[in-house]
């Protein structure tokens, strides 16, 4: 591209040189003028500058939903890797999603596959199985196991009062009883039951 010193290139030449690639400063330089006259040539012959040509790019690629729908559902892609793979905003491929009532898949791994099953927890739970139990075969803590059929809307298991395991246990009476007037211990008392 020959031009000649200090002369500010015309909007075929600005149009070539942003075509080929190159940026604002280095079609300066090879004209001889300042970036500012490039870019104030640049509006005044309607070209496209290399900045503005990549946001079209870009929403050319948002625009089109066929493309946004493969890449969130087939390649289960999030926003965030999609606006880095275009260099956009995250913001810029939500917005587009939306337009096209997509949703990005979900970004959270389950850890346990069958906390999410409901009817498997329910069948589980309603077998009266123990807690420990279940919480052992899906790998989780009893807590877990518990705040997941919360989520789910089953019923916590609890023992009636008067089913309890040890009812003693839970007789004041009695267990002062052993404590002050026998004088035991938490072992005797516990080796008793």
């Amino acid at each position: 591209m020959a031009w000649q010193p200090a002369k500010v290139p015309t909007s075929e030449q600005l149009a070539a040189a942003f075509d080929a690639g190159c940026s604002v400063r280095q079609v300066a330089a090879l004209a001889g003028c300042t970036p500012r006259a490039v870019r104030y040539a640049a509006r005044r012959g309607h070209v496209l500058m290399p900045q503005a040509r990549r946001r079209a790019e870009i929403w050319a690629r948002l625009d089109d939903p066929d493309w946004l729908t493969v890449e969130l559902r087939e390649h289960q892609h999030s926003f965030t890797s999609i606006a880095n793979q275009l260099g956009c905003s995250t913001d810029d491929v939500r917005s587009a999603a939306t337009t096209f009532g997509l949703e990005a898949p979900p970004t959270r791994r389950v850890r346990f596959p069958l906390l999410t099953d409901t009817d498997w927890l329910r069948q589980q739970l309603g077998a009266r199985r123990a807690l420990a139990s279940i919480a052992t075969e899906v790998g989780c803590s009893e807590s877990a196991l518990r705040a997941a059929a919360t989520r789910h809307g089953i019923a916590e298991r609890r023992r009636p009062r008067d089913q309890r395991q040890f009812p003693p246990l839970h007789d004041a009476a009695w267990l002062n009883t052993q404590y002050v007037q026998a004088g035991r211990s938490s072992t005797e008392i516990a080796a008793q039951l």
